[in-house]
């Protein structure tokens, strides 16, 4: 007589796994995202560069910043000061190093790449291949979109968010937004350029980490379950979200109503109003694009990790 089977313990199940996508449609999704963030520059060119009206809404909020303007300029050239040619080689010697430091060497490459694609890819539009055309009123005749300001502070935002530490990424994305909305509303205070200007540069810079992000996964995609956003990303990302609706939503009353009154000419309330409407515009694009390049980064930095654990 064979003996009584033991009882089989009754295990709690385990926690469901985590949904992914392929290797191929993560890589499609990147690449839609190039595609968005190159048309939204486009449009943006096409609205506030290549149409009278869209020159005369930008000359409107130009005319905004006179207001104040003694008392702000010191500070808001302290602002752009700090970026530079030296400065920006430094920023991405440092980034590239902390990198490294942390074995993460396609985080490393892909945030130089990001980096350099960017700056390069603003100048090229700016200086060579965009025109401004003239409708025959006073204004800075040349064009001045992307501006490069902006798009040198977002990208050293962008790849300080890749390259840190999983748990601080949060906390560095947050003051990474701040410090590249600091600087493109500062290029609208300073009267260096006009709001489609630094608004141009942001999905420039997000482009350039989705295309990074496609190589990466589509040569050495994240493990199964990996490279997901986890509750601290989700939570600031949509907190960015979140703030970028009603500003953006303050932005378009504000650039609309102007379109509406020019070519009139405006008093002091409404070229403070096209100001305002600048600004918040730059601000929300910025927060959009925060937003969506926390949850496009962890693909780069899980890539390749296999089932290993991520050490930092």
């Amino acid at each position: 007589m064979s003996a009584p089977a033991e009882p089989t313990a009754l295990l709690p199940p385990g926690p469901a796994p985590r949904r992914h996508y392929g290797r191929p449609v993560t890589v499609a999704l990147l690449l839609a995202l190039v595609v968005a963030c190159a048309a939204t520059v486009a449009a943006t060119y096409r609205v506030f560069v290549r149409s009278q009206t869209g020159q005369l809404v930008e000359a409107a909020a130009l005319g905004g910043t006179d207001l104040g303007r003694d008392r702000l300029l010191p500070r808001v050239t302290q602002v752009l000061d700090v970026v530079s040619v030296a400065s920006l080689a430094v920023a991405v010697v440092v980034l590239a190093g902390i990198g490294l430091l942390r074995g993460r060497w396609r985080s490393a490459l892909a945030a130089g790449v990001l980096v350099a694609g960017s700056n390069v890819t603003t100048q090229l539009l700016k200086k060579e291949l965009l025109t401004r055309p003239d409708f025959g009123f006073d204004g800075y005749p040349d064009n001045t979109l992307p501006s490069g300001h902006t798009t040198v502070a977002a990208s050293v935002a962008a790849a300080a968010v890749l390259v840190c530490p999983r748990r601080l990424r949060p906390l560095v994305a947050l003051l990474g937004c701040a410090y590249a909305v600091v600087t493109g509303v500062a290029t609208l205070a300073a009267n260096w350029h006009r709001p489609s200007d630094a608004i141009a540069a942001y999905p420039i810079v997000l482009g350039w980490g989705a295309l990074v992000a496609a190589f990466v996964v589509a040569l050495s995609p994240p493990a199964p379950g990996r490279g997901a956003p986890d509750r601290a990303h989700r939570v600031v990302g949509l907190f960015l979200g979140s703030c970028a609706v009603p500003v953006g939503a303050g932005a378009a009353v504000a650039i609309a109503v102007t379109a509406d009154r020019v070519p009139s000419p405006l008093g002091e309330y409404r070229r403070n109003l096209a100001y305002a409407g600048g600004a918040a515009a730059i601000v929300a694009v910025e927060l959009v694009a925060m937003a969506v390049w926390l949850a496009v980064v962890t693909l780069v930095d899980e890539a390749g990790l296999g089932r290993r654990r991520a050490r930092i």
